[in-house]
């Protein structure tokens, strides 16, 4: 699916919430040309008939270079921090979440305090967090909006609905300051009820 979708293949770093990769799973079965063999966040399988429901997968380009990364998985909240250098865009740390719908807003604060701030530079000019977070902006929710100002300095920019049935549940919150400029928007998907996001930076 997504070696044949044109606007993902585009990116330096892809990001997949929910991939439900398992250990024994090969890296060659998921290699997407052009990118170098993703870097894997399995959660473990309990249940031997059925595959886990969470997982991350991270791509990234053949000239880009991966410098660090952090990983933090539990059952119901999981990221992978990377610290990424673009040949055309710089280096940016970028952190990819997965929330589940049972993981409370205030669990979610609390690990984001503990366990992503302390690797996330906040004097870094260009950090991207973005994932699921089963947080519908749509109905509210601003107190979150107000803690990842204040606690990461980083504003959600992700406008439009990202699932098929009109929530804003995907987000992305950035720290760019007015001398980076970015775009982003919401794509449909054939494989999900989730759409795509994405962020765009100009190059350098």
């Amino acid at each position: 699916m997504i070696k044949s979708d044109p606007n993902i293949l585009d990116a330096d770093v892809i990001g997949i919430a929910e991939s439900r990769l398992i250990s024994t799973d090969e890296n060659d079965d998921f290699h997407v040309p052009g990118f170098e063999p993703p870097v894997r966040l399995d959660q473990k399988q309990t249940n031997f008939n059925t595959r886990p429901p969470h997982g991350l997968v991270l791509y990234y380009r053949n000239d880009c270079i991966l410098h660090n990364t952090v990983t933090f998985s539990t059952p119901s909240l999981e990221f992978v921090i990377a610290d990424i250098i673009s040949p055309s865009k710089g280096l940016f740390q970028v952190v990819f979440v997965y929330k589940a719908p049972n993981c409370k807003l205030q669990q979610l604060k609390d690990t984001f305090l503990a366990n992503l701030l302390p690797d996330v530079y906040l004097r870094h000019p260009k950090i991207i967090i973005m994932g699921d977070f089963n947080i519908d902006l749509n109905t509210g929710n601003t107190s979150f909006l107000k803690f990842m100002r204040d606690s990461f300095c980083c504003s959600q920019i992700v406008s439009k609905p990202t699932t098929s049935y009109g929530t804003l549940l995907d987000l992305i919150f950035l720290n760019f300051d007015s001398k980076v400029n970015f775009e982003t928007d919401v794509l449909d998907s054939y494989w999900s009820d989730h759409k795509v996001i994405y962020v765009a930076i100009e190059t350098q």
